[in-house]
């Protein structure tokens, strides 16, 4: 009977011991949980420089020269968004080895003579796909999965 009691006594320390070492973990979690999630929100100021930085103007032969240095970068892949066809023909997606694979969304219209003309030319290219994006509010590209350009049109004429 005296051994009974024993164990039951260690396996009461046991579990005290047990709940000691969860109430620690539930409270490093609890710790862990406030740093990571700010209990204020945004301050006023903090607000306006997000807005603010929204707010950048820049020419897209500004975002089409970026694009450019990321497409000759480029060693398997890469996904173009453009408002229009011609801004594929300025990026020189043409010049781009014939390995790589070339996705490029943008708007175009066959009607319109220079965008026919430039369909037909990109369909001579076997890496080269184009798809219809009537979004005309973007310019995207992403290399290999490495490289990531995003820059979308804001509310005024050269606002990205």
């Amino acid at each position: 009977m005296g051994d009974m009691i024993s164990e039951l006594n260690d396996i009461t320390r046991e579990i005290v011991k047990l709940r000691e070492n969860l109430e620690n973990v539930e409270n490093q979690i609890k710790t862990l949980q406030q740093s990571l999630v700010p209990e204020e929100p945004l301050d006023h100021i903090e607000r306006e420089k997000i807005i603010e930085f929204t707010h950048k103007s820049i020419h897209p032969s500004i975002i089409l020269r970026e694009m450019k240095g990321i497409l000759d970068k480029t060693k398997h892949y890469v996904t173009v968004y453009v408002p229009e066809i011609t801004d594929l023909f300025g990026l020189e997606v043409y010049e781009v080895r014939s390995s790589i694979n070339i996705k490029a969304y943008c708007f175009y219209d066959l009607v319109l003579p220079n965008h026919n003309e430039l369909i037909e030319e990109f369909d001579c290219f076997d890496n080269i796909t184009i798809f219809l994006y009537n979004g005309k509010d973007r310019y995207v590209v992403l290399r290999d999965g490495e490289d990531l350009l995003f820059a979308i049109k804001g509310e005024k004429e050269l606002n990205f």
